[in-house]
Protein backbone atom coordinates (compact mmCIF):
# COMPACT_ATOMS: atom_id res chain seq x y z
CA UNK A 1 0.00 0.00 0.00
CA UNK A 2 1.46 3.61 -0.64
CA UNK A 3 0.02 6.72 -0.39
CA UNK A 4 -1.00 8.76 -2.45
CA UNK A 5 -1.75 12.52 -3.48
CA UNK A 6 -4.00 13.14 -7.08
CA UNK A 7 -3.46 16.76 -8.39
CA UNK A 8 -4.14 18.56 -11.66
CA UNK A 9 -2.84 22.01 -12.92
CA UNK A 10 -5.37 24.23 -15.11
CA UNK A 11 -6.97 27.78 -15.45
CA UNK A 12 -10.31 26.55 -14.41
CA UNK A 13 -11.81 29.78 -16.68
CA UNK A 14 -9.98 32.24 -14.72
CA UNK A 15 -7.07 34.35 -15.11
CA UNK A 16 -4.46 33.02 -13.45
CA UNK A 17 -3.03 28.92 -13.04
CA UNK A 18 -4.56 26.96 -10.54
CA UNK A 19 -3.14 23.78 -8.70
CA UNK A 20 -5.42 21.58 -7.36
CA UNK A 21 -4.32 18.35 -5.28
CA UNK A 22 -6.53 16.54 -3.30
CA UNK A 23 -5.43 13.36 -0.66
CA UNK A 24 -4.10 11.54 1.29
CA UNK A 25 -5.34 8.65 -0.54
CA UNK A 26 -3.98 4.96 0.55
CA UNK A 27 -4.36 2.61 -1.80
CA UNK A 28 -2.47 -0.38 -3.56
CA UNK A 29 -1.98 1.68 -6.97
CA UNK A 30 -2.09 4.59 -9.05
CA UNK A 31 -4.51 3.83 -10.93
CA UNK A 32 -6.87 2.53 -7.79
CA UNK A 33 -6.13 6.02 -6.59
CA UNK A 34 -7.32 7.74 -9.32
CA UNK A 35 -10.51 6.09 -9.26
CA UNK A 36 -11.10 6.81 -6.03
CA UNK A 37 -10.34 10.72 -6.20
CA UNK A 38 -12.44 10.91 -9.57
CA UNK A 39 -15.00 9.39 -7.60
CA UNK A 40 -14.75 12.19 -5.35
CA UNK A 41 -14.88 14.87 -7.39
CA UNK A 42 -18.47 15.48 -8.24
CA UNK A 43 -19.52 15.64 -4.11
CA UNK A 44 -16.85 18.15 -3.31
CA UNK A 45 -18.31 20.82 -1.11
CA UNK A 46 -18.79 24.48 -2.11
CA UNK A 47 -14.87 25.92 -1.96
CA UNK A 48 -14.00 28.31 0.38
CA UNK A 49 -11.68 30.84 -0.60
CA UNK A 50 -8.53 31.71 2.33
CA UNK A 51 -7.20 34.73 0.84
CA UNK A 52 -5.30 35.59 4.12
CA UNK A 53 -1.79 33.97 2.63
CA UNK A 54 0.30 35.35 0.34
CA UNK A 55 -0.92 32.82 -2.14
CA UNK A 56 -4.95 32.56 -2.32
CA UNK A 57 -5.63 28.62 -1.54
CA UNK A 58 -9.73 27.55 -2.01
CA UNK A 59 -10.85 24.72 0.56
CA UNK A 60 -12.57 21.93 -0.46
CA UNK A 61 -14.35 19.22 2.19
CA UNK A 62 -14.57 15.42 0.43
CA UNK A 63 -16.78 14.13 2.59
CA UNK A 64 -14.05 11.02 3.56
CA UNK A 65 -12.24 11.37 6.72
CA UNK A 66 -8.94 12.61 6.68
CA UNK A 67 -8.85 13.62 2.84
CA UNK A 68 -8.53 16.69 2.16
CA UNK A 69 -8.92 19.12 -1.48
CA UNK A 70 -7.15 22.16 -1.98
CA UNK A 71 -6.69 24.42 -4.96
CA UNK A 72 -3.93 27.35 -4.89
CA UNK A 73 -2.48 29.81 -7.59
CA UNK A 74 0.76 28.49 -8.90
CA UNK A 75 3.03 27.47 -11.69
CA UNK A 76 4.24 24.76 -10.22
CA UNK A 77 2.65 21.01 -9.00
CA UNK A 78 2.86 21.83 -5.15
CA UNK A 79 5.29 18.79 -3.51
CA UNK A 80 3.68 16.27 -1.30
CA UNK A 81 5.57 17.80 1.72
CA UNK A 82 3.81 21.17 1.06
CA UNK A 83 0.69 19.27 0.96
CA UNK A 84 1.03 17.82 4.23
CA UNK A 85 1.61 21.26 5.36
CA UNK A 86 -1.13 22.83 3.66
CA UNK A 87 -4.17 21.04 3.00
CA UNK A 88 -6.60 21.37 6.21
CA UNK A 89 -9.76 20.23 7.23
CA UNK A 90 -12.64 22.14 7.32
CA UNK A 91 -16.29 22.87 7.54
CA UNK A 92 -19.04 24.21 5.41
CA UNK A 93 -19.67 27.81 6.50
CA UNK A 94 -22.72 27.92 8.33
CA UNK A 95 -25.88 29.82 6.52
Amino acid sequence: MGIYFGGHVSHYNMDKEWVFIIGPVKEKSEAEVLQITNGMLPRLSEGVLVDDSKVPICLYGTGVPHVFAQAEVGTEMISANKARGTIQPHSKPQK
